[in-house]
């Protein structure tokens, strides 16, 4: 063996040397990494709230933003949106929007759309059943989680099957176990096998006691969001006055294409803004499905 096979295989029993010995520092730390919530044995990564010290992208200059901003407030006052709910459609009307019942048009005038973006906070904070895996949202703060709603899963043992809640809940144990991952989507995998109706309470215990990470709550319905709710703040041992002061809910809210708010989507949104839970709102568009 020459000097630099032996000066790489030195470095190969060194590199094996130090992650055996982080296992057993690890091992004899309970599990913890650098007194961080969820560390794992052989060296990995302890739980981290990632913040990035990178600018973010801009593939859009200052004036194209401004041009798409402005371009949007004009399509919501002389377009307006369809509201499905009528008693959204009174919120809008008591909050000073036109509103045309015969066709469910909702025409807001700008300085009404850019007050009620200024009242979102710019950061915010969501807490799970373990405080010490709490978010911040906004901000530098980047966080990576488990998609929402996937019909199927495939494994190499068992191929594509459709989704069922075995499947859900060993994801669930498995999205656990990375610490890179910190939040669940909405219904990380759909639990085909269980009643449509009901089976948010099932996926909502499973994410209870399998996990104790922030996941989003399913968004079809105020009943939903208002179940999911209720469970979280008797899985945290607090009231949901409490929780509306120290939130742990979020959901996604579609606008569907094109210029659509539904009942279901209105009333959920309604609900969590009531509990003082978090909403996103994002166009959801699908492309062969909409027109």
């Amino acid at each position: 063996m020459d000097n630099l096979d032996q000066t790489y295989a030195g470095r190969r029993r060194t590199r094996r040397g130090n992650r055996r010995n982080a296992g057993r520092d690890t091992a004899a730390a309970g599990g913890r990494i650098d007194g961080q919530p969820g560390g794992q044995l052989g060296g990995l990564a302890g739980w981290q709230d990632i913040q990035t010290n990178l600018p973010p992208l801009t593939p859009l200059s200052a004036d194209q933003l401004e041009a798409v901003h402005q371009a949007s407030l004009q399509l919501l006052e002389e377009y307006g949106i369809e509201v499905m709910s009528a008693d959204v459609r009174a919120r809008f009307r008591a909050a000073g929007a036109d509103v045309d019942e015969a066709s469910m048009i909702v025409r807001a005038d700008r300085g009404l759309i850019l007050a009620a973006i200024a009242s979102a906070p710019p950061v915010f904070r969501l807490t799970p059943t373990n405080p010490q895996r709490a978010l911040t949202v906004g901000g530098r703060h980047i966080h990576f989680g488990m998609v929402s709603g996937a019909p199927n899963v495939h494994d190499i043992a068992g191929g594509r099957r459709s989704g069922n809640f075995e499947d859900y809940k060993k994801l669930i144990k498995l999205g656990q176990s990375f610490n890179i991952l910190h939040f669940f989507g909405n219904q990380t995998l759909a639990p085909n096998d269980l009643p449509v109706s009901t089976r948010h309470l099932d996926t909502v215990f499973a994410n209870l006691t399998l996990s104790d990470k922030i996941f989003m709550s399913m968004s079809i319905g105020a009943e939903r969001v208002r179940d999911t709710a209720a469970l979280t703040a008797i899985a945290r041992g607090i009231s949901l006055d409490e929780m509306a002061d120290d939130p742990s809910s979020i959901t996604n809210i579609n606008i569907n294409s094109p210029r659509k708010l539904d009942v279901e989507m209105a009333a959920a949104a309604i609900a969590m803004a009531e509990m003082g839970q978090a909403v996103v709102v994002t166009p959801f568009t699908l492309m062969g499905a909409m027109t």
